[in-house]
């Protein structure tokens, strides 16, 4: 639930950044950044 609520704030937030102009180069950063943050599975 903790990573579809993260995920969901992310996608919401780069509407909000897109509503206020901001280029398409820019809202890809900001998803790229975010989805670089997020957590890994580990393989044995």
């Amino acid at each position: 639930d903790d990573l579809a609520y993260l995920l969901l704030t992310v996608i919401r937030g780069s509407d909000v950044v897109g509503a206020y102009g901001h280029s398409p180069d820019r809202l890809t950063s900001i998803a790229e950044s975010a989805f670089a943050l997020l957590p890994r599975p580990r393989h044995p």
